[in-house]
């Protein structure tokens, strides 16, 4: 699973940070999350295939976190793109969008199938390879984070199958990378020392909220959690007015459910060094890394 940063400005965009946007990358299939103003430019300055996007997850109507998405669909049709894309979001987002094609006389000729999300814990999208949950999150409207989930089929190695069938760390080498060794004449395969295991991948992005306990049983065992992190926590008092977080905050969400990694993003404008913010967080829950638009995080 590879995460690449395409957008991570809230709503005022400020020199080169950019509205809310994510790829997901699982199989070469890509999944996109939120689609702010200029995510169509994103994805053509990264060299992402737009076109490939199998499915669109919007966590809210606030413009910063949607008003990309018609030029990126109309860009895709006349891109010629025929199969089908899944849009996972609040209700009414599709009377926008039919709306706006209705006074534009604009035809968009793939077909577009609407998932509507509601303010519940719930499984709203399945594929071949993932599985995405709603997470209720607390904003000045219904707002929903997302859970993303990818099962891996592995091999369990069984010590005690080693053991009896005597193998050298050399021959258990050989037949991890090989399949097979010969053991006094016979093939000793990688099915003899192992068993079927499932490995899972898991990451949360939680946009737009104050910080509540409500959501955090949702979000164990990640090995990825963005959290939005708008505000220094000396501006805790313009966070709890707009209903956003601050970056101690988000760090100490992190702290409570312990993923492998915790990203923060949705900067305000009025940072121009987010420096203070990394530090604010990495004082709590040091692996704290910033969503810087370009990177991606491999998981």
């Amino acid at each position: 699973m590879k995460l690449t940063i395409l957008g991570s400005s809230s709503a005022t965009p400020y020199l080169d940070r950019h509205p809310s946007s994510q790829v997901l990358n699982v199989n070469d299939q890509l999944y996109l999350i939120d689609c702010g103003e200029g995510t169509l430019f994103r994805l053509n300055n990264f060299r992402i295939k737009k076109n490939k996007i199998k499915a669109i997850f919007i966590s809210h109507l606030h413009g910063d976190h949607y008003y990309g998405l018609m030029g990126l669909l109309t860009t895709m049709s006349m891109h010629e793109k025929s199969d089908e894309l899944i849009i996972v979001s609040p209700p009414r987002l599709k009377d926008i969008i039919d709306l706006q094609c209705e006074i534009s006389k604009t035809v968009i000729r793939f077909p577009i199938r609407y998932i509507e999300t509601s303010m519940e814990y719930s499984e709203v999208y399945k594929d071949s390879n993932i599985t995405v949950h709603t997470v209720p999150l607390c904003h000045k409207i219904d707002t929903c984070g997302f859970i993303f989930d990818k099962n891996f089929p592995t091999k369990r190695i069984l010590k005690e199958k080693i053991e009896e069938l005597k193998l050298s760390p050399h021959e258990v080498s050989q037949i991890i990378s090989q399949g097979f060794s010969v053991k006094d004449g016979q093939n000793v395969t990688i099915e003899c020392i192992s068993e079927d295991n499932v490995t899972k991948k898991t990451y949360a992005y939680l946009t737009d909220t104050r910080v509540d306990d409500s959501y955090q049983i949702y979000i164990q065992n990640l090995d990825l959690l963005y959290h939005e992190s708008t505000f220094l926590h000396a501006d805790i008092k313009r966070a709890e007015e707009t209903k956003h977080s601050t970056a101690k905050e988000a760090a100490e969400v992190a702290k409570a459910v312990a993923p492998k990694k915790l990203l923060i993003g949705h900067f305000s404008a009025r940072y121009i060094d987010l420096m203070p913010l990394l530090h604010e967080a990495q004082n709590i829950f040091p692996n704290t890394e910033l969503a810087i638009e370009g990177l991606t995080f491999e998981f």
